[in-house]
């Protein structure tokens, strides 16, 4: 299930980019798309299993088991950026141009992304005080089923709210580079929220876990792209 929700997000990704992109190059964003996912799958497990080392160095067969879960947001992050610049490398397209037609693959990813950890049982949320059915259980450290607050599937129905509205309304008059800002801004703070509240001890590199660091950097760069974008708009007149 939890490979199928991850690649139904994918698939979903492609077709927004696919019937968002202008008819006569609906191809060239498809293909782009597919290689920043490429980047993204393989980012995110070889974060995974940097962070797992010890047991993946005793069993390396599993390292490239991607069916049984096991991505991390934060080499998500680095393997889309990477893929990113290869694309606009590669591409004559103005960056904030490549960048509007591939963000509309940001909603479904993150969205199945969410409920596939939500429907493995991930650790995020207190452990809640009855047994309900939107709330997977897990074990705990003694091996006893509880059942947790599901933040993941809240975190799912928040994501989607706004980046759906954004892309909706679309709301800034054709300037490029704005709608691809918003959607980092509204994905990496719904992200950094919903991970301050995780519940398992995880790995942390300093204060903050991986995946937190690496949506600050998606903040930054969103909110980096809307300063660019509106000093160049000002003096543009």
């Amino acid at each position: 299930m939890y490979a199928l929700m991850i690649g139904l997000g994918a698939s979903l990704g492609i077709w927004r980019v696919y019937q968002t992109a202008p008819m006569e190059q609906r191809n060239e964003y498809v293909n782009n798309g597919l290689l920043v996912q490429f980047f993204i799958l393989i980012g995110s497990r070889l974060g995974y299993v940097f962070l797992r080392w010890a047991f993946y160095n005793e069993v390396p067969s599993r390292i490239f088991q991607f069916y049984d879960g096991g991505l991390s947001l934060w080499g998500a992050v680095v393997g889309g950026l990477l893929g990113f610049i290869v694309v606009f490398i590669f591409s004559e397209r103005q960056l904030f141009q490549i960048a509007d037609a591939l963000i509309p693959m940001l909603t479904p990813l993150t969205i199945f992304g969410w409920l596939a950890s939500w429907q493995v049982g991930v650790a995020y949320g207190e452990v809640t005080a009855g047994d309900l059915w939107w709330s997977f259980p897990m074990l705990d450290e003694s091996g006893i089923i509880q059942p947790r607050f599901p933040l993941q599937l809240i975190a799912a129905f928040s994501t989607l709210i706004p980046l759906a509205w954004l892309e909706i309304r679309q709301p800034f008059a054709g300037v490029i580079g704005m709608q691809t800002s918003a959607g980092l801004i509204i994905f990496s703070a719904i992200t950094v929220i919903f991970t301050l509240q995780r519940a398992d001890p995880g790995v942390f590199w300093g204060k903050f876990r991986p995946e937190l660091w690496a949506s600050l950097l998606l903040l930054v760069l969103g909110f980096g792209g809307f300063i660019i974008i509106t000093v160049q708009e000002y003096r543009r007149g």
